[in-house]
């Protein structure tokens, strides 16, 4: 073989599996090797990119697998079961309709479905506006009362929706809209505190209104603060089910709760959708890492750090194996952290006062792990068998020219014991570059990203074959299956 030869070869394995470095200087994949795969790694944790930085990215996906693509963005803003991301979903939307309206059509009145109404108003003034505006007429006409709820009442894309309508006066359009939606705002507005049923409320009003409550209906809120937190026979109930771990922790953070209000979050936080539950992951050995180091700081909303450590309360308190109660927290120093308090507000409040804002050094959260293991020759069977990497991959430089992951494999290997399956879970996808730990066929790693624990059930559930398998178990669910392209 010539040298031309062997440059031309080397050339070719360089182009198909570059590598790049992360903000601390540590080598990483700058792609998985596969577009959809990179997408889904990012696609929860995009907050701070640029609406063309994200739509880059969506355009390359949709160009290696439109279908696959499609089922990722309904993914992604699925509120309920997916990442919940409004943003990301509009932009996305928007864009591709600008090139691919007619494969996008059908898709269109599936959009309510998986998000709110009003994010149908992301096609207008594109090719599928038409589209969007039958579907709004339609779920109007059918008198649903969520599109009464999201739909403007005024402004430019209102009388683009009233004249879709053939209604001719403002205020008939207004009306309709008002009679559809007997919200919680609405009893606010007119001074009606008695008529909130706050065991029916939405879960986001129950979140975003409490001091509102607390003030204007003090003795029936406080009651019903009482029947949730010590009545388990009432018949109060608490809805959590569009509201995020991050949400209950941020709230506890604050400084000036009352005592009232920290029974309500504790309450919030208990009612959460368990997604360990039912899904394979009660009873396995789970260990969870939370990245506490300084980049976790980024002024987002929320913070990253706010999204980590509710996250890593949130597995610990439902794990129900071996490592319940506890996780490993990682910047220059890790340390395994147990739980401690008697509400939500308590177990936050002593996790603030561990070792954070310092590097990103996860390689040494696995050393400290191998290294009390054959101190004390602890078996294979009592070892961690899923490690939850809760972070936003800025880690350090690993030794030796390799990747974290890859130093991580060769320490596993001298030690004697078998790797983990490692889950990198994406809260803050800087890179414009690209920074993926893995790629897309590395055995029993997955890429997942976003603020919501529901990624858990889908992951946890099958046997963690590889990224790719396991964006392909997420996306392929029964859930998406109505998402199809023309």
């Amino acid at each position: 073989m010539s040298l031309k030869n062997k440059v031309s070869k080397l050339i070719t394995v360089m182009q198909k599996n570059p590598i790049g470095f992360t903000e601390n200087g540590a080598f990483t994949n700058k792609t998985t090797s596969d577009a959809v795969t990179d997408l889904f790694f990012v696609a929860g944790a995009t907050r701070s990119r640029t609406e063309d930085q994200i739509l880059d990215q969506v355009k390359l996906a949709w160009a290696a697998n439109p279908e696959l693509t499609a089922k990722l963005l309904f993914w992604a803003r699925d509120v309920l079961q997916g990442a919940g991301e409004r943003r990301f979903f509009r932009i996305a939307l928007k864009g591709l309709a600008q090139e691919h309206a007619e494969k996008l059509a059908p898709v269109v009145k599936l959009v309510p479905e998986y998000g709110r109404w009003d994010d149908l108003l992301s096609l207008f003034g594109t090719p599928l506006e038409d589209t969007a505006l039958a579907a709004i007429r339609d779920g109007l006409e059918a008198k649903n009362g969520l599109a009464g709820k999201w739909l403007p009442r005024q402004g430019t894309e209102a009388v683009k929706i009233r004249k879709a309508l053939g209604l001719k006066e403002p205020k008939a359009f207004r009306r309709l809209l008002v009679d559809l939606s007997k919200t919680v705002e609405q009893q606010m507005s007119a001074n009606k505190w008695e008529e909130v049923n706050y065991s029916h409320m939405p879960s986001i009003a129950a979140k975003k209104y409490r001091k509102a409550f607390l003030k204007h209906d003090e003795a029936r809120y406080k009651e019903y603060i009482l029947d949730i937190a010590t009545r388990p026979d009432s018949g109060a109930k608490i809805n959590a089910k569009a509201i995020f771990p991050h949400d209950v922790v941020k709230a506890a953070l604050q400084d000036k709760n009352s005592a009232d209000e920290i029974k309500l979050l504790d309450a919030q936080w208990k009612a959460l959708p368990d997604f360990l539950a039912g899904a394979g992951g009660q009873g396995r050995r789970i260990l969870p890492v939370v990245d506490v180091s300084g980049s976790m700081y980024l002024a987002l909303s929320p913070r990253p750090i706010e999204v980590s450590v509710s996250l890593g309360i949130y597995v610990a308190e439902r794990n129900v194996g071996p490592f319940k109660d506890h996780f490993v927290t990682f910047s220059g120093k890790p340390e395994l952290v147990k739980l401690e308090g008697a509400n939500i507000r308590e177990k936050v409040a002593m996790l603030s006062k561990a070792d954070w804002g310092m590097n990103t050094d996860l390689n040494k959260v696995f050393k400290l792990i191998l290294r009390q293991a054959t101190t004390y020759n602890i078996p294979a069977e009592e070892m961690p068998e899923i490690v939850l990497v809760m972070s936003d991959m800025e880690f350090d430089a690993a030794s030796g020219g390799k990747t974290p992951f890859e130093e991580i494999q060769a320490d596993y290997k001298q030690a004697g014991y078998a790797m983990p399956k490692v889950v990198f879970w994406n809260l803050a996808a800087r890179s414009k570059a690209g920074n993926y730990p893995v790629i897309k066929t590395e055995p029993h790693t997955a890429l997942i990203s976003g603020f919501s624990p529901s990624i858990l059930k889908p992951v946890l559930a099958g046997e963690i074959p590889s990224p790719y398998g396991v964006m392909l178990e997420v996306l392929n669910a029964e859930r998406y299956s109505q998402v199809k392209l023309a």
